[in-house]
C-alpha cells in the first residue's frame, strides 16, 4: 500500500479530489485519530481510575491488537519514504536518539517487555512525524488536525453526554473527559488540536468554517473536564501566538528588547512567587502541595538517586505494582499514582540522565532553530511550532507525557522540532548561497580592477 504523496497534496490544497488523495488524506486523519485517543480505546474500566487502569487497558489483548493495526497501517503509509524519513532523522539527532533509546534500556529495564514494545511505538512515533513534515506543508498538517480536533472533539461530547459511565471521570465530580484517557488529556489533547486553528487562517471556505467549529466544541471540553491547568494555557497560548505576531512586525532590536522586558518581569515575579502564587492556587482550588504533587516529587527524586545514570528503563519503572520504589512512594503520598506528574521527572526516571540530557538538547536545538525561522521562516507556521513548544514545556512542569509512545501532544512536540529544523537549515541554505554569490561578486570586480590595471600603459 503505496500513497501518492503528489495526489494527496493536490487534494489538500487545490481541491483535487482524486481517489488517491481523498485516501491519503483520511487514511492520515484515521492515524491522527489514533494518536487523539491515545493508542487505547475508551471503556468504562480505563477512564475512571488512575493510569494503572489506562496502562493495562493498553496492555490487554485488545488493546496490542489494535495499536498493531494502527501502526501496520503507519508503516504502509511511511514505507514509499524511508530514504525521506531517514534524512529527516538526521535533522534532529537528539530527540532520534532519545526515542532510540528507549527499546534499548530493555537491557536494563525493570519491565524488558514493556520498554521493548513501547518503546518500539514510540520510535514509530518518531518516524511518523518525520514523514508528515517531510510530506506535507504546515498548512497541509494544520487542516488535517482541525479535521482531527472536531471529530475527535464532537466524538467526545457525544460519549460525555449519553455514555457517562465512559465519558465522565467519576473520581472527579464527574468531570468530562469523553473518548480520552482523562479529564486532564481530554482538555490538554483539544488545546494542541485547538492550535493548528489559532495559527493558521485556511485559504478554502470549509476548512476556515470547521476551523470556526473547533472552538467552541475545545472550549466547551475544556471547561467541562475541570483542567485548571488547560483553563491557564489555553488563554496564555491565544496571547502568545498574538504577541509573536506583532513581534514580527518591529525590528529586530526591539524584539529583542521586548522579550528581555518579558523575561525580566517573569524574573521579578517568581522572585515574588510565594504570596502571589498561594493566591492563584487558592483560587483555582488547589493546596500548595499542588495536588499531592510536591511529595510526590520528592518521592521519585529518592527513586532517581539510586539509578540516576541509565534510569529503571523505558516505561518500566510503574507497571512493576506496589512493590520496591513503587510501594516507597507509596508510602510518602499514601495514594496510588503510575506516573511522575512531570515529564522532565519521567524522562529522567524511565531513561535516565542520559534521555534527560537528550531530552534538553532537543529544547535546545528547537529554540535555536526557533530564533532562525521567526525573523526568516513562514510566520505561520514558526508561530505555530514555538506555540507547540511552550506548550510541551509548560505541561511537562506537572503533567507528563514527554517521550510518550502513541500520544498527540508528544507528536506534535515532534513535527515542531522537525520542522522548526526543516525551516532552519533552508534559510541556513539560502544564507549560504547568498554569501558564495557575495565573495563571487567580489572576486569578480577584484578580477576587473587588475585587468584594467594591467591592460593600462607603462603600469608593472
Amino acid at each position: 500500500m503505496q500513497i501518492s504523496e503528489q495526489h494527496t497534496r493536490r487534494s489538500l490544497s487545490q481541491g483535487d479530489v482524486s481517489i488517491f488523495g481523498l485516501v491519503a488524506t483520511y487514511v492520515i486523519v484515521l492515524l491522527l485519530l489514533f494518536f487523539a485517543v491515545g493508542g487505547i480505546l475508551p471503556s468504562a474500566g480505563s477512564t475512571t481510575s488512575t493510569l494503572e487502569a489506562t496502562s493495562s487497558a493498553a496492555s490487554t489483548v485488545s488493546g496490542i491488537l489494535f495499536q498493531g493495526l494502527a501502526w501496520s497501517v503507519g508503516c504502509l503509509v511511511m514505507a514509499s519514504s524511508l530514504g525521506s524519513i531517514f534524512r529527516g532523522c538526521l535533522e534532529v539527532k537528539a530527540v532520534t536518539l532519545l526515542t532510540l533509546l528507549a527499546p534499548v534500556s530493555a537491557l536494563w529495564s525493570q519491565q524488558p517487555l514493556n520498554s521493548v514494545r513501547r518503546g518500539i511505538f514510540l520510535l514509530l512515533a518518531t518516524l511518523f512525524a518525520v514523514y508528515l513534515v517531510r510530506t506535507y506543508e504546515a498548512l497541509e498538517l494544520a487542516q488535517m488536525l482541525v479535521l482531527t480536533g472536531v471529530l475527535v472533539g464532537l466524538l467526545a461530547i457525544a460519549v460525555s453526554i449519553w455514555f457517562p459511565s465512559i465519558g465522565r471521570d467519576v473520581r472527579n465530580g464527574g468531570a468530562w473527559q469523553g473518548v480520552f484517557s482523562s479529564k486532564n488529556g481530554c482538555a490538554q489533547y483539544m488545546i494542541f488540536l485547538l492550535s493548528a486553528a489559532i495559527c493558521f487562517r485556511f485559504p478554502r471556505r470549509n476548512m476556515r468554517l470547521l476551523s470556526y467549529a473547533l472552538y467552541p466544541i475545545a472550549a466547551v471540553l475544556i471547561i467541562m473536564s475541570r483542567a485548571k491547568t488547560a483553563w491557564i494555557l489555553c488563554p496564555l497560548l491565544i496571547a502568545l501566538i498574538g504577541g509573536l505576531s506583532q513581534l514580527r512586525k518591529i525590528s529586530s532590536k526591539s524584539a529583542r528588547l521586548a522579550i528581555f522586558v518579558v523575561v525580566a518581569f517573569a524574573v521579578m515575579v517568581a522572585l515574588g512567587l510565594p504570596p502571589p502564587g498561594a493566591y492563584i492556587l487558592k483560587l483555582l482550588g488547589k493546596e500548595s502541595t499542588l495536588s499531592g504533587r510536591v511529595p510526590l516529587w520528592m518521592g521519585v527524586l529518592t527513586a532517581i538517586s539510586k539509578r540516576p545514570l541509565l534510569g529503571y528503563g523505558y516505561d518500566g519503572f510503574w507497571h512493576q505494582g506496589l512493590q520496591g520504589e513503587v510501594l516507597n512512594i507509596y508510602t510518602i503520598t499514601h495514594f496510588e499514582v503510575f506516573q511522575a506528574q512531570s515529564g522532565f521527572l519521567e524522562v529522567w526516571l524511565g531513561l535516565g540522565l542520559v534521555g534527560l540530557v537528550l531530552m534538553l538538547l532537543s529544547l535546545l536545538q528547537a529554540s535555536r532553530d526557533a530564533m532562525i525561522c521567526f525573523r526568516h521562516g513562514d510566520p505561520s507556521s514558526t508561530r505555530w511550532y514555538i506555540g507547540l513548544i511552550v506548550l510541551t514545556v509548560l505541561y511537562n512542569t506537572d503533567e507528563s507525557f514527554l517521550a510518550l509512545s502513541n500520544s498527540l501532544p508528544w507528536l506534535l512536540y515532534m513535527v515542531a522540532c522537525v520542522g522548526l529544523a526543516q525551516e532552519a537549515k533552508k534559510i541556513r541554505a539560502r544564507a549560504h548561497l547568498l554569501d558564495l554569490d557575495a565573495a563571487s561578486a567580489l572576486e569578480l570586480q577584484a578580477r576587473l580592477q587588475r585587468s584594467l590595471i594591467e591592460a593600462k600603459p607603462g603600469v608593472s
